[in-house]
């Protein structure tokens, strides 16, 4: 039994000592500063051209993530990207909901997910990432509508027992089952 507390103490300090360039904790964490710090600069100085891409890029692969994951992250879903899309882009909602041709408080019951988005919003906000991520390599503009298609599924699965158990007493069958 004492050996099998060797061997995993053993394990323990290899795997804690594995980067071999440090000699001390502390000297370890002052290098991670300083290349914390060396990316941070090197960050501010990238056009916002760049950066704009860059988040762009991180938005278009978070949804596709979510589109094809079987049990997304509870807080992922429609209004979720929407409000990521509008804080890259710009400082105010007002300014989005005007350039989507829409209503300040509109845009807000979409976000707050009170109402659902419309074919005429779906159409506009594909538009505008098209027009947005001209640059972005396979920026599709469906993407909205396969992100809004899960979150229809994924509502619809989840308030399964509510309609399955009255559709079951409601929906017959008087044909020939095999």
């Amino acid at each position: 039994m004492n050996m099998n507390k060797q061997k995993v103490s053993v394990r323990k300090n290899s795997i804690d000592s594995f980067d071999s360039r440090y000699t001390s904790e502390e000297e370890q964490l002052k290098e991670s500063i300083a290349l914390l710090e060396s990316r941070i600069a090197r960050l501010k100085e990238l056009p916002q051209k760049d950066v704009l891409r860059a988040r762009l890029l991180q938005l278009k692969l978070q949804m596709e993530s979510y589109v094809q994951t079987k049990k997304p992250k509870s807080f992922e879903n429609f209004q979720y990207f929407l409000n990521a899309y509008l804080v890259i882009l710009y400082k105010k909602k007002t300014d989005f909901a005007n350039d989507l041709g829409t209503t300040p408080v509109m845009l807000s019951h979409l976000l707050s997910g009170r109402r659902e988005p419309s074919k005429e919003f779906l159409y506009k906000l594909m538009t505008h990432s098209r027009k947005v991520a001209k640059g972005i390599p396979a920026f599709k503009d469906e993407i909205w509508l396969a992100v809004f298609h899960k979150d229809l599924m994924n509502s619809f699965m989840n308030d399964r027992s509510n309609w399955k158990t009255k559709a079951e007493k409601e929906v017959s069958w008087q044909g020939v089952n095999d």
